[in-house]
């Protein structure tokens, strides 16, 4: 991830098995390109407009919810996120 935005940082991340070290991307507060706290109407339309030399966000974070759903995983306030770009997707088209 370049840019500067993400730092990777070994982190320790609970597994059914125990506690483990992770490699994370932790979001670096301090630089120019961090959004901040955006209300989740606001970063719904960011990411549905928004893309980057890899693809879209809409496709980063669809695909986000795939793999967690892979494993079983949810996480509310991401499937409201993607919820919210889809529509907001379906009322520019």
């Amino acid at each position: 991830m370049g840019g500067g935005v993400y730092v990777p940082t070994w982190v320790k991340a609970s597994t059914d098995a125990g506690p483990i070290w992770a490699l994370g991307f932790v979001a670096n507060c301090d630089h120019q390109n961090y959004a901040g706290e955006l209300s989740p109407p606001v970063a719904a339309q960011i990411i549905a407009s928004a893309h980057g030399t890899r693809g879209t966000c809409h496709e980063y974070l669809s695909l986000l919810v795939e793999a967690l759903a892979r494993y079983g995983l949810e996480d509310a306030d991401t499937l409201a996120l993607h919820a919210a770009v889809q529509r907001e997707l379906g009322s520019s088209a």
